[in-house]
């Protein structure tokens, strides 16, 4: 089944929610969160089309590709974030906090705190295992 993008606004010009649902979404409430002061954008596995460890000179983190869909909703997200502070979640967890700075594509990088913290970010978000595990 095709996921479904809604917008939903809780009654303030200046605050807006957007999530990402579809297959799996009641099983796993917003894997992955993205929230400023002003709005936020949630996603559900199925948005994530790969997410990996990588181990790098800084440390080990979670490269992730988002569809086509999401990607698009998290571009058009970060384009009108630039400035903000944005807070980053995956099953509710905060993973990271940074000042966007400029329109990011469907990818990202998340960091994380060893190799075991990344390999479990990493099935999180591609929905092998549950927010509750």
């Amino acid at each position: 089944p095709q996921s479904i993008f809604e917008q939903k606004n809780y009654g303030s010009p200046h605050w807006r929610s957007f999530f990402f649902v579809g297959p799996g979404w009641a099983q796993v409430p917003q894997a992955l969160q993205f929230q400023t002061v002003v709005e936020t954008l949630s996603f559900g596995p199925e948005a994530v089309a790969d997410a990996r460890l990588d181990i790098g000179p800084s440390g080990s983190s979670v490269l992730f590709r988002l569809n086509d869909a999401a990607g698009a909703a998290f571009s058009d997200f970060t384009e009108r974030s630039v400035g903000l502070e944005v807070t980053v979640r995956v099953c509710g967890r905060v993973v990271a906090r940074a000042v966007v700075q400029d329109r990011l594509g469907g990818a990202g990088v998340l960091p994380a705190n060893g190799i075991e913290d990344a390999d479990q970010l990493a099935e999180r978000l591609r929905g092998d295992t549950g927010c509750e595990d």
